[in-house]
């Protein structure tokens, strides 16, 4: 239960509050690892950070 796999929480796919809203969740009623959630908000951020600069670069 513990383990995810990251990629398949791509900011394409799935808005952000449902993204916040299910870490706090699971953080509060499964009990998983500060790390695991350390890690599944740094790949989200990174994502979405990405997703930025791509949509800043095509406005130029």
């Amino acid at each position: 239960m513990t383990s995810f796999d990251y990629e398949d929480f791509s900011p394409n796919k799935i808005p952000l509050a449902l993204i916040l809203a299910t870490v706090f969740t699971l953080f509060s009623k499964c009990h998983v690892k500060k790390k695991d959630i350390r890690k599944f908000l740094n790949h989200i951020s990174v994502s979405y950070k990405a997703k930025i600069e791509e949509g800043d670069n095509y406005l130029r």
